[in-house]
């Protein structure tokens, strides 16, 4: 903040005031005993305001100068509206952190729940989960396994377009989907609702499932390509909608470029590194990404 100038009668100092105000300057009038000290915020305004100053000086009553006070009055005005529903918009964020994840989360949490109790059942009832991948292995004739397709999915079982997100294959893959999608998720059902977090769930599943199932068959499960379009979605609302909160800093920015491609290389490789990296569903991972960043360019 600068001081620019003082002038000697109060009122005229606050149609200057008014004035500079409609060109996005803010002042602070400062009483003295000469007059009235005019302090500009913004450093950048500076050389401007100065030179408005000049021209106020010379011609005090020209009507540019007097007619600006309804101009600044909505202004002001506005800019208290605005700050009114900020603070309730705060207040409104903080009473929702302050309560339960069910309670300020409800679908994040339920994602979660599900997810840890499908993984277990993998380990404990193995014959009931095997409905929840999206196409099952048989045996054939020859004794070779073979996919199924999408038989069962014909035959009804069209859960099974989406369930494979449920499917986790030990503790280290579901500990880390689980923080993503906490991270991610809670944010964006905070700011946005639930219905927008499904919304880009749903379709990040569906998509990123089908086109896995092309890719390497229907042996592939795991929340990431979820959490691919959560992080997707994050990053580009940061450039489209910064006032939302909703942003990915450089670092999340790398890890996840990073995870893409040590996907992609090891499936070059041939997934031999460890029996879990061959179902590392690296297509879901890229639709995932996109259909993240697609509903964060329609401004959902």
């Amino acid at each position: 903040m600068r001081e620019i100038g003082t002038i000697a009668r109060e009122q005229e100092a606050g149609v200057l005031a008014d004035y500079l105000l409609t060109f996005d300057i803010t002042t602070k009038l400062e009483r003295r005993s000469d007059g009235w000290a005019i302090w500009v915020h913004r450093e950048d305004r500076v050389t401007e305001a100065r030179a408005v100053l000049a021209e106020f000086a010379a011609d005090p009553n020209a009507e540019r100068f007097t007619t600006s006070g309804r101009a600044a009055r909505e202004i002001r005005e506005q800019k208290e509206r605005d700050e009114r529903a900020y603070l309730k918009q705060t207040k409104k964020l903080r009473d929702r952190w302050e309560g339960s994840m069910s309670g300020r989360a409800p679908l994040t949490f339920g994602l979660i729940i599900a997810s840890v109790v499908v993984t277990a059942g993998m380990q404990f009832f193995p014959s009931l989960t095997e409905h929840l991948y999206f196409s099952t292995d048989r045996i054939d004739p020859t004794g070779a396994i073979v996919d199924t397709g999408v038989t069962a999915i014909r035959q009804g079982e069209i859960w099974r377009l989406l369930t494979p997100i449920f499917l986790h294959f030990g503790i280290i893959h579901l500990f880390f989907n689980m923080m993503a999608l906490r991270f991610l998720g809670e944010r964006i059902e905070m700011v946005k609702g639930s219905w927008r977090l499904a919304l880009i769930a749903l379709v990040a599943a569906l998509a990123g499932n089908v086109g896995q199932f092309f890719e390497s068959g229907g042996n592939f499960g795991g929340m990431s390509g979820v959490v691919f379009a959560l992080a997707g979605y994050c990053w580009v609302k940061g450039y489209t909608d910064p006032e939302d909160g909703l942003s990915l800093d450089q670092r999340n920015v790398f890890l996840m470029v990073g995870i893409l491609l040590i996907g992609v290389l090891s499936s070059m490789n041939g997934g031999t590194a460890s029996p879990q990296i061959v179902r590392l569903a690296n297509v879901a991972h890229a639709v995932g990404l996109g259909v993240g960043m697609v509903f964060g360019l329609l401004r959902l």
